[in-house]
Parts: structure tokens; C-alpha cells; sequence
């Protein structure tokens, strides 16, 4: 086995996580003991402290020179937007966007785009980003550009994201209605990250306009608002273009802070990793570890997880328990709350380090919950980590708050080149709502169902055969990229129900796709 050296990662982007691991400290005792300096409990690096202030939009503020303002270029969304115009749907002069994104700088280059490529006013565009994520050099830049930017509020204490993301889209939703009436909008375009908008959205402003909502994520999906919004809902999240696509992207953002980890916690080659759901992410990770002779103990409750993986250094378990008992860092990427039926503070015998590697702060939400009860927590604005004691003694560290690891909020995790991809396919969602938005009626009295569209076909191609063009050789399989000329295999893996658009047909389409389709071609499988 290849021995691993400790020495500096060859990353695609030279940072150091030495602002990420070794700046502040945060005491965090049981709630019956005072605090002292002399706390032997930490909690590093927590940005949770920061209170909520009242000020209700991002201030611009002056920023470190390693935050990357610059806002790319993204040519596939220019490309797209000249399609659409072409097809006559161009124009998006009379839409609103209202919006929950990471706010990154290829977001400032999608709102670039909805405002210079396809005329939406920026007056009529509202967003919110994550706290977690969003790079001060971008919300100034989209500030700047004249779109309502709505200042994100700051969980007060750790599990309380969702909470927090409510109040901040229900604020979001009321500026929205106190501006937007004398504008002369006819439809909104929701662009949701989690289903917090769908969730807060006004009744009277879901009567009053046509609409849709793009949701992104697989989590917003599961949204209880989900199938009972009364207007198109084009399904992004599970295209087959992102599902197949972007979890590699992911994948490599993660493993170049896996390579970052290990250095600056300094583990020792006889350090045990864990990882909870061997999927895409997790596989990348597993096979990354044990290709530097790492043992790593797994859990997946899917047995097709586990294929092609012959390697003595690698056990699978039956429960998570086991993983994180037998462990001393830990990545979890299943998408869940893995710790919902777990009693870290009782099992956990050696210090152990907890990474999240998938949404928002659901992997440990539950442990989260619970040390908010058994501790007192004093936060540091600089933090980054939180540390509390098992009850052996032992420190429990949770990295970046539970938040996803590859989230620092700087350029360095928007690489232009991968995701204008996501950005790419989200601009075609926004495409394909401008031309299928509803209102709630079409008679005049009754409701109209709900409605789940598959994000366009032709859309999904359009992006993919001009993106692959910019990906390194090898990443993805000619097999793969290959069957994204065929439109039947992709309707066939896309989720939703594939809605006939004439417009976005005829404006998206290459000859090649439209000759398979009708030649009937076999729907290759992958």
C-alpha cells in the first residue's frame, strides 16, 4: 500500500486551513458549572454565536483579501440565454425571482445573467443566502448590482438552522409583497434550496400571479409543501444531468479538504476513519483513504454500496453505533440525521471528529440538539468548530458547526469550471417556468393539481454537451456523457412528468437528439 506523507496537498486551490482549524475558542461546560478560562471543554471555532442583528439586509463590509470578489464569466448561461431569446422567450421583463442560494460568485454570475441576458429588473428579484456558506465579496457584489438581498439570520444556538432559514424567508416573503405590487409583474419564478419558500409562501401571493418553483436539492423535495403548491414544480434536483454529473464535483471539493484535514489534525497513519453512507460522496472518500493505506470502517444500509470494494484495510459494519464507536474521524453523507437513534456522548470512549459532507446541519442534528441542552455555549465570532466531552471525558468535535465541510465561504469552493454546471441547469429551470408558470385556476373556479415537471430534456443536453468540454479527461466515462445525446434516456432517468414545450424544444435541441428520438433508438442503461 502507498504510505501517506505528511506534507502540504497538491490542491487545485492553494489556501490553508489554518484560519479554518486554529482561530478562537469557545467554552462549553455543563449548564450546571460556570465558565472559566480554564475550561478543559472547548468549543473551537463556532460561527453560531453571532447574534441575529435587527438590520434586516446585508451591509457591505470590508473583506480579507483571501475572499475572491470577482465575479466569472459563465459562457454556457450567455449561450443559453441567446437560445432563449432566439425562441422568443427571451424577455423575462415581467417576472420576479425570489430566491434561497448559496451566495457564491458563479450566483453573482447566474444573477448576471437573469438581469443582463434575459431582462429581469433587479428591482424585482429577492434572495437570501446561507450563513453557512455565502462569500461577503459576492452578497456585495449582487447588493451592488440593485437585487433586494436579504441579510440571513444567524442560528443562536447549534440544530437551529431550520428555524432560522423560516424567519428569513417569511421576512423575505413580506418585503416582497410590501414592494412588488406596482411593478407590473405577471408571474414569479421561486428559486428554492430546501422547500423553505414553498413552505412560508403567502396564500394571497400564490392566487395572485402565475407561478412556479425550481427546486435544486433532493431535500427541498421532501418538503411537506411539496404536492400541494398549485402551480409547476420543475424538478432540478433530480435531473439526470445533476444526479449523475455533480456528485463527482462534489467528491473533489471534499477530498481536497480531506487532504487538508489530515494534515493540520496531524493523524497518524494509525488513525481509524469512518463513513456513513457509501454513496457517491462517501465511495469517493472511502476509496481516497484506503488509497492511502487508512483502515476505514463503513456503513451503508444499501448492499449495492458496497460493490468493487476488496481491500484489507477496509470493514463494513452493520449500524452506525459501530462506526462511530469504532472511529476517530468520522464523515457522515447520507442526507439524514444519523445520530437520531445515537447516544454519541455515551458510546464515544477516544476523541472522535464528526464531518458533515452533505445539507445544511441534518447528518448530526439530533447529538446537535441534545449539547445544546447539556452545555453552555459562549461563542466566538471567528470560530469554525465546536468541541464538547463524551461522558468518559473524551472530546466530541463537530467540524464547521455540522455545516458541509466543503462550505467556507470563499471562492475556493466554487470552482467556475464545475459549477457552471448547477448554475447552468438552474438557469434552465428558470426558462422553462417562465414558460409554463400557472395560476391557481384556468376556469376561473377550480384549482388547478399539482405539478411535477421534469426539468426539460433538451435543456438538460444543451448544458451537458457544451460542459463536458471543460471537464479534466477521465472524470466521467464516454459511456456516460455519450447517452446524453439520446433525449429518450434522459427523460427516462429524469424525475418528473415530462411536460411537451414546443418553445424550449425547438430553441434547446441538436439535430442528433431529435434524430434518435424519432428512430426510436434503445435507451442505453447505466
Amino acid at each position: 500500500m502507498q504510505s501517506f506523507k505528511r506534507t502540504a496537498p497538491k490542491a487545485i486551490f492553494p489556501w490553508s486551513m489554518r484560519t479554518f482549524l486554529n482561530t478562537g475558542t469557545l467554552a462549553a461546560t455543563s449548564a450546571s458549572t460556570p465558565v472559566t478560562s480554564n475550561s478543559s471543554t472547548l468549543v473551537n471555532n463556532s460561527t453560531l454565536g453571532f447574534l441575529y442583528s435587527k438590520q434586516r439586509f446585508f451591509s457591505a463590509t470590508s473583506t480579507e483579501d483571501s475572499i475572491d470578489s470577482n465575479i466569472p464569466k459563465l459562457p454556457i448561461l450567455w449561450d443559453m440565454a441567446d437560445t432563449a431569446k432566439k425562441a422568443g422567450i427571451g424577455d423575462l421583463s415581467k417576472i420576479a425571482v425570489i430566491g434561497v442560494q448559496h451566495m457564491l460568485p458563479t450566483t453573482g454570475s447566474l444573477i448576471d445573467v437573469m438581469i443582463d441576458g434575459l431582462n429581469i429588473n433587479p428591482k424585482n428579484m429577492y434572495f437570501t443566502g446561507k450563513f453557512y456558506s455565502s462569500c461577503p465579496g459576492t452578497e456585495e457584489y449582487i447588493k451592488k448590482r440593485g437585487v433586494s438581498l436579504m441579510r440571513t439570520k444567524i442560528p443562536r444556538k447549534p440544530a437551529q438552522y431550520r428555524e432560522q432559514m423560516l424567519e428569513t424567508v417569511g421576512d423575505m416573503w413580506d418585503l416582497f409583497q410590501e414592494k412588488i405590487n406596482n411593478n407590473g409583474i405577471d408571474a414569479i419564478a421561486i428559486f428554492d434550496e430546501g422547500g423553505y419558500l414553498l413552505e412560508s409562501m403567502p396564500k394571497s401571493v400564490r392566487y395572485k400571479y402565475r407561478c412556479s418553483v425550481i427546486e435544486q436539492t433532493t431535500f427541498g423535495l421532501h418538503s411537506h409543501a411539496v404536492g400541494s403548491q398549485l402551480f409547476p414544480l420543475i424538478d432540478v434536483a433530480k435531473s439526470v444531468a445533476k444526479k449523475q454529473l455533480e456528485s463527482p464535483l462534489i467528491a473533489t471539493a471534499i477530498l481536497q479538504r480531506v487532504e487538508e484535514i489530515v494534515v493540520e489534525l496531524k493523524l497518524k497513519q494509525n488513525t481509524i476513519f469512518g463513513v456513513i453512507g457509501n454513496g457517491s460522496i462517501g465511495s469517493a472518500i472511502t476509496q481516497h483513504l484506503l488509497s492511502h493505506g487508512f483502515t476505514v470502517v463503513i456503513y451503508d444500509e444499501s448492499d449495492s454500496a458496497f460493490h468493487g470494494i476488496i481491500n484489507r484495510n477496509c470493514y463494513r459494519v452493520d449500524n452506525i453505533k459501530k462506526v462511530i464507536a469504532g472511529a476517530n474521524v468520522v464523515f457522515s453523507c447520507t442526507g439524514k440525521d444519523v445520530t437520531r437513534n445515537v447516544d454519541i456522548f455515551d458510546i464515544v470512549n477516544d476523541p472522535i471528529t464528526l464531518i458533515s459532507c452533505s445539507s445544511q446541519d441534518i447528518e448530526f442534528q439530533s447529538f446537535l440538539t441534545k449539547m445544546s441542552r447539556r452545555v453552555t455555549l459562549h461563542f466566538n465570532e471567528n470560530a469554525t468548530h465546536i468541541t464538547c466531552s463524551s461522558n468518559s471525558g473524551h472530546d466530541i468535535k463537530i467540524l464547521n458547526n455540522g455545516f458541509p465541510i466543503n462550505f467556507d465561504k470563499t471562492a475556493k469552493s466554487d470552482p467556475p469550471q464545475d459549477m457552471q454546471l448547477t448554475r447552468a441547469l438552474l438557469l434552465g429551470g428558470l426558462i422553462q417556468g417562465a414558460t409554463e408558470a400557472t395560476k391557481p385556476v384556468n376556469d376561473g373556479y377550480t384549482l388547478n393539481k399539482s405539478a411535477h415537471h421534469m426539468l426539460n430534456p433538451y435543456i438538460q443536453q444543451f448544458v451537458v454537451n457544451r460542459w463536458q468540454h471543460s471537464q479534466p479527461e477521465g472524470r466521467y466515462s464516454k459511456e456516460l456523457l455519450d447517452c446524453f445525446n439520446n433525449i429518450a434516456w434522459i427523460k427516462k432517468n429524469s424525475s418528473g412528468e415530462y411536460k411537451d414545450n414546443p418553445l424550449l424544444g425547438a430553441g434547446f435541441s441538436d439535430d442528433l437528439s431529435i434524430e434518435q428520438e424519432q428512430e426510436k433508438l434503445p435507451v442505453p442503461q447505466f
